[in-house]
């Protein structure tokens, strides 16, 4: 994968093109795939960012 302006392209493990889509919907569309909700989101970063401050 690789970003370029702001187009994600996407390869298969042979080099070829999958897909192209934009940065804010492919990130959109992982955040979402992760985790079930707004609220887990938010609570998994939380603990996270605390972990990594701590």
């Amino acid at each position: 994968m690789s970003v370029v302006s702001k187009v994600v392209a996407v390869y298969d493990v042979n080099g070829n093109l999958m897909r192209q889509e934009d940065i804010i919907d492919y990130t959109k569309q992982n955040i979402r795939h992760d985790f079930a909700s707004e609220r887990i989101f938010r609570e998994t970063f939380r603990v996270d960012r605390k972990s990594y401050i701590s």
